[in-house]
């Protein structure tokens, strides 16, 4: 089952896949772009209309502007129906029907006026205008006042009540008149008394005839404001298109391309069941990550000796630091007998113990590697030393099992003043019973009294049972893991054979690391610290001068017992 996956975890995924997320968004963005291409372009026109006649009275009516405002809503709703949709098709012969008209047209009420807008959008800013104008003009047509029938019979009797209240009027008024001018010819005050409540009843009469007459008058001008509908100014087109929006397209694409391609590389990161950084050893395989060594460069296995690098190279750093992080480990400033195994074959556990060696030596240890893996031997190809005779000899010759019999000495290749190499020696067609044997005990406890670290190179643990049964000889054992290539459930089965075995697992050396991967930046280092100083330079042209007066081992032939020469630079 998968680890919960950390947001480090997530980045470091991110970061190993990002072409595919620039992969994404590149393809998202053109294919956005090809859509915008090859759409239709899409215009825009809006005609506007105004309910009532509120803005062209000069006294405004609170009680006509809510009216106008609940009509208007309903006028919206007419506009879309199919009767005002079939008319505007038919009135300008369109080649569509009315429910596709309908699609094209949006009406709707400006919120906190009286005004409604038409839009339509179709694929010409001219044919936009005409339907918005010819609609509009449908609309206005429909509610104009005096088109109902019922309306007529209503506005006529409300007309006839007007005319005849102003009639009345205006005869009680002349009335008025007459009686007035009576009363200045009256001589007595009876008569003038009884002219003046004359006066007065008329007046009473005509002051409520009056306010019937604004009354009537009201209501039938409030009807005809209401129902009023106009357009104001012809329908507006855009000269631009609305629709396709390249920009925004682009936009659109790139972000779903990148939604995808992260899917993508959520996906490949679940199913990728290789280990890639010093944290996958921590949590995947529960070991302490020793270091991280980066790819070396060059070509051959000699070229990538730590040896023949420069002492602030990123290489010899790393080896360095696997080199502190194993004394820690084995709590002895003299780790004794180290086992260098991994997963699977070409994994770099080969070079990675000879490196190891070379740097256990520059500390001043005395250090011998011994190539223990008697299947497969490589090196002797690394050191570029003869493979004629060594361990299966050793073994071979020993009598009493103690490995004590063989001068050990006759065996053992000089690299450095601090550094001996003991080959596997010639082919042995039992070499798990040699490794099991006494006789290999003995010997690895010999060299263990002798040298202060002794280093196994040992077969990979899942090809063969050598190296769980070698990791008994050994104080601690690393394991090897190449970065991106070794899988999980491999490097898991490694572990739990040795483990299986008692052995006393060190660590694990993540081998092929990136840069970003590593946990140690040690190009960066160089760069901005490590720069050599006077006397470094002077130590740096000392050692050159050195290593032209004692000439590098010439390389001699793989051994005679060798059926696959190893021409790989990652065993």
């Amino acid at each position: 089952m998968k680890e919960f996956i950390e947001v480090r975890q997530l980045v470091a995924m991110v970061l190993r896949r990002w072409p595919i997320l620039l992969v994404g968004v590149v393809l998202g963005s053109v294919l956005g772009y090809v859509i915008s291409q090859r759409a239709e372009p899409v215009y825009r026109a809006t005609a506007v209309l105004v309910v009532g006649q509120s803005i062209q009275n000069s006294v405004l009516n609170s009680r006509d502007i809510q009216v106008a405002e609940q009509l208007a809503p309903t006028y919206a709703e007419i506009a879309r129906r199919q009767p005002m949709l079939q008319a505007t098709v038919d009135a300008l012969d369109l080649d569509m029907s009315w429910q596709q008209l309908r699609e094209m047209v949006r009406v709707s009420p400006i919120e906190g006026t009286q005004l409604l807008e038409v839009t339509v959008e179709a694929g010409g800013p001219g044919e936009a205008r005409q339907i918005a104008d010819e609609l509009a003009q449908q609309l206005v047509a429909l509610v104009a006042p005096g088109t109902d029938a019922g309306d007529d019979e209503y506005n006529l009797f409300l007309q006839e009540r007007l005319d005849s209240l102003r009639l009345r009027i205006e005869d009680g008024q002349s009335r008025i008149e007459g009686l007035e001018a009576a009363m200045g010819l009256a001589r007595t005050g009876t008569d003038i008394r009884s002219l003046q409540d004359q006066v007065d009843v008329l007046q009473g009469l005509i002051t409520g005839w009056e306010s019937n007459y604004a009354q009537l008058l009201s209501l039938m001008e409030s009807q005809k404001t209401a129902s009023y509908l106009n357009v104001i100014g012809e329908a507006q087109a855009n000269p631009s298109s609305i629709r396709p929006r390249a920009s925004l397209n682009m936009l659109l694409g790139a972000t779903l391309g990148f939604i995808l391609a992260f899917g993508v590389v959520l996906f490949l990161g679940y199913l990728d069941d290789r280990i890639h950084t010093t944290d996958d050893l921590a949590h995947v395989l529960g070991l302490a990550p020793l270091g991280a060594v980066n790819k070396m460069p060059g070509p051959g296995y000699q070229k990538k000796l730590i040896r023949w690098m420069e002492w602030y190279s990123p290489s010899v750093e790393a080896f360095n630091v696997v080199r502190s992080n194993i004394r820690f480990a084995s709590q002895d400033e003299k780790p004794g007998v180290i086992l260098i195994t991994s997963a699977l074959v070409g994994e770099g556990k080969s070079l990675t113990a000879a490196n190891l060696g070379v740097a256990m030596a520059k500390l001043g240890l005395e250090t011998v590697v011994v190539d223990t893996d008697l299947r497969r031997p490589t090196q002797h190809q690394i050191f570029g030393m003869a493979n004629d005779k060594g361990v299966t000899d050793i073994l071979e010759r020993d009598d009493d099992g103690d490995g004590a019999d063989a001068d050990v000495e006759e065996y053992l290749q000089l690299i450095d003043d601090k550094l001996q190499f003991l080959p596997s020696g010639s082919y042995s067609e039992n070499p798990a019973e040699l490794i099991s044997s006494p006789s290999m005990h003995g010997l690895i406890a010999g060299l263990a009294e002798t040298f202060d670290v002794v280093i196994m190179d040992a077969p990979p643990v899942l090809t063969a049972a050598d190296a769980a049964v070698l990791s008994h000889m050994a104080n601690g054992v690393v394991l090897v893991v190449e970065s991106g290539r070794t899988g999980r459930r491999a490097a898991r089965q490694a572990v739990t054979a040795l483990q299986q075995a008692g052995a006393k697992i060190l660590g694990a050396v993540l081998n092929q690391a990136p840069l970003r991967s590593s946990s140690y930046n040690y190009a960066q280092y160089t760069r901005e610290e490590a720069r050599p100083s006077a006397i470094a330079l002077a130590m740096q042209t000392f050692n050159l001068a050195k290593a032209r007066l004692i000439p590098e081992p010439t390389p001699t032939p793989n051994g005679h017992h060798e059926k696959e020469p190893a021409t790989s630079t990652d065993e």
